[in-house]
């Protein structure tokens, strides 16, 4: 198992410099060449130009998937401290945008779809996680890729893949308070388009998935927008479950993991065919396997939610949760 640079498990969050924030242009020009800047780490160079002559194969990689806001960065957290497991340490945005960026498309979402690989792409993906970590099977979690599972799929066809889903209530209300933020924290792209969103007040930064049709709520409120995300990635979720083998696909909830973090993950680990894990194990027994996500207490924003989640029953039905027990008509 590897660890982020400088050797702390901690995934380090890097503040963007205060003047900077106030740049808001629809490309984002500054932000992405600041960020690049950062990521700049010599010794991955070199291993990433090095595995071009090695042959870079990986063993049934793990994909975590879930709405953004469901949890997923805290089972990532924890499957990374796993020894037999590389890891990113970090959601792989640089990872999936580098060929498939929505600028690439016309600005039409995040969605990849089948046969959209090449195999420049097949080598740069695997070369890329090669310069990351040495073992031969890794975790991974960007919520975005719950609209990509053909995609992945085709690149790693003996992947298996996790989802985590969590009280739509809840993931709802986390994605309004992240839209809400006030240091625009989980911006995800800077827009070529004005965003007028009553209250936005950042006309060219989207947050959290960049969802088909985006478009059309360009002037709509934040609570409908992430009732919007959540909807497009559950049903993401529910076609792929029908594309990849039931052997390899496997969905817990947030609450069940919170409730007892050890009595999910033991046969989640034996599923995986992984061996218990004494970092793992001491990493649980702390209490740092289990986080209380931003967002709070979804009933803060009670209403906004009920009323931007009142017209997908269906979408809350086959996330597995009952309408009526989260006090909807089914």
């Amino acid at each position: 198992m590897t660890t982020p640079t400088g050797g702390s498990t901690a995934v380090q969050k890097k503040q963007v410099p205060e003047w900077l924030r106030r740049l808001d242009d629809p490309w984002g020009i500054t932000w992405r060449v600041i960020n690049a800047l950062r990521r700049i780490d010599m010794r991955k160079a070199v291993r990433f130009q090095a595995a071009r002559f090695q042959n870079v194969t990986f063993d049934r990689p793990i994909f975590i998937l879930g709405a953004p806001r469901s949890g997923t960065t805290t089972l990532f957290h924890l499957l990374s401290h796993h020894a037999q497991l590389g890891s990113l340490w970090r959601e792989g945005h640089d990872l999936w945008r580098k060929h498939h960026h929505p600028r690439r498309n016309g600005w039409t979402s995040d969605k990849v779809g089948a046969g959209a690989i090449n195999d420049a792409e097949r080598s740069f993906v695997r070369r890329y996680l090669r310069a990351h970590f040495p073992e031969t099977r890794f975790v991974e979690k960007t919520p975005e890729n719950c609209l990509r599972i053909p995609y992945l799929l085709e690149l790693f066809p003996d992947a298996m893949f996790v989802i985590i889903r969590r009280d739509p209530r809840a993931v709802v209300s986390s994605l309004i308070n992240g839209w809400r933020h006030p240091e625009g924290r989980f911006r995800s792209y800077f827009v070529p388009e004005t965003l007028e969103m009553p209250g936005h007040t950042r006309p060219h930064q989207w947050s959290f998935t960049l969802v088909e049709n985006w478009r059309d709520y360009k002037t709509r409120t934040i609570p409908e927008i992430a009732a919007e995300q959540w909807r497009q990635s559950v049903i993401a979720l529910h076609e792929g479950r029908g594309l990849v083998p039931a052997g390899r696909w496997r969905e817990i909830s947030l609450e069940d993991y919170s409730a007892d973090t050890i009595a999910i993950i033991e046969p989640l680990l034996q599923w995986l065919d992984l061996p218990s894990d004494s970092e793992m194990t001491r990493f649980m027994t702390e209490g740092r396997a289990v986080n209380v996500l931003e967002g709070g207490d979804w009933r803060r924003n009670e209403a906004e939610v009920m009323a931007a989640l009142r017209p997908f029953v269906r979408e809350i039905e086959i996330s597995g949760y009952d309408p009526r027990a989260l006090g909807f008509e089914a």
